[in-house]
């Protein structure tokens, strides 16, 4: 009698392990599909214009993909611009976010300002998150685009002149990306 209760017992054993086995993969075939379907990069630095394609979003950058700028001083601002264009026939949401971001910069004076057009994201200018290592954050959570429509966003970076000592700023660091994430 033990020794079919003891292949029962192995055979239970190997049963759950298939059955764990199989769960496994096809959790992680979901997740790979998902994040296939939702989510693409781009790596490279001085590309003046870059195109992604998904299924149904189109991203285009017409400005360099990311922002490091060591000569940040007084008076300072910069520009990007990018296209986020739906190319399905229904309505999709996506979110902006900021890829890698670093901002050491101490005082809140280092501000950003988003716009848009057709009904894209708006961000109100602000200070931009402080963050010591390279972090994700999101920019504005929830965008709508219509079928077949484009919105072009220009993301204004600027570091006014505060008629004050501005100098706990001096020498430190502001980097990222900015991307848009299907939602």
């Amino acid at each position: 009698m033990n020794n079919k209760k003891e292949v029962k017992d192995i055979a239970s054993k190997y049963r759950n392990i298939v059955l764990l086995s199989i769960s496994v993969i096809a959790i992680l075939l979901c997740v790979g599909t998902t994040y296939g379907w939702f989510s693409t990069s781009i790596t490279g630095a001085g590309t003046k214009t870059a195109t992604i394609i998904t299924d149904q979003l189109k991203l285009i950058y017409t400005d360099d993909l990311s922002l490091t700028d060591h000569a940040i001083d007084v008076d300072w601002s910069t520009t990007r611009t990018f296209t986020v264009q739906n190319i399905s026939g229904q309505t999709l949401n996506y979110k902006i976010m900021w890829n890698d971001l670093v901002n050491t910069f101490v005082t809140n004076y280092l501000q950003m300002t988003i716009t848009s057009t057709n009904g894209g994201g708006t961000f109100t200018k602000a200070p931009i998150q402080k963050s010591a290592t390279a972090s994700d954050y999101t920019i504005i959570n929830s965008v709508s685009i219509p079928a077949n429509t484009t919105q072009t966003y220009t993301v204004t970076f600027e570091y006014p002149n505060a008629d004050e000592d501005q100098n706990d700023d001096m020498g430190q660091e502001f980097s990222g990306t900015i991307e848009i994430v299907g939602i």
